[in-house]
């Protein structure tokens, strides 16, 4: 992994980093890619504080699709009265799409008298991505979709202390 984090003016931060992950399993039938085997996983963050209005902050992420094993077809399996797939030869053989999030922060810090407000709004996934997380079967594995990780989440909140003497 790889990080940078710098100020170019006082008030404003920028980080970016990036990691490598080359992730392998191990059966009876040799190694494999894993299934979270990543040629990069990319962070960036923008933020800016300032004392007066508070802190924003911008944070992007994005990495390669995880890998997983596709089902080719099914077989009806008699003694478990269900179908059970049937894989592909290879492991992890298929790739999700890319994941993608852009996520918003905002917060400001209150103080009257002896107590303080932390104040925070978040807002995951702006651009409300549909990131796959997995497939999804039908009974007999014919069909399927794809599930996804969160959409946009909207999040706020206060923090609230009191200050003893």
């Amino acid at each position: 992994e790889s990080w940078v984090r710098f100020r170019p003016q006082r008030n404003w931060t920028f980080s970016l980093a990036n990691t490598y992950l080359n992730a392998e399993m191990e059966t009876s039938e040799g190694t494999f890619r894993a299934s979270n085997d990543l040629n990069y996983f990319l962070k960036a963050g923008l933020q800016y504080d300032n004392l007066a209005i508070g802190s924003f902050s911008l944070f992007y992420i994005q990495r390669p699709g995880t890998f997983f094993t596709s089902v080719i077809g099914s077989n009806w399996n008699i003694n478990a009265m269900a179908y059970e797939p049937i894989f592909a030869g290879t492991w992890n053989n298929e790739q999700f799409r890319t994941y993608r999030s852009l996520n918003l922060a905002v917060s400001k810090v209150l103080v009257f008298d002896r107590h303080n407000f932390v104040c925070f709004l978040n807002l995951a996934n702006v651009l409300n991505t549909n990131n796959q997380q997995y497939r999804s079967y039908n009974e007999d594995y014919r069909q399927f979709s794809y599930e996804t990780f969160s959409k946009r989440v909207f999040y706020f909140g206060v923090v609230w202390s009191m200050l003893h003497e």
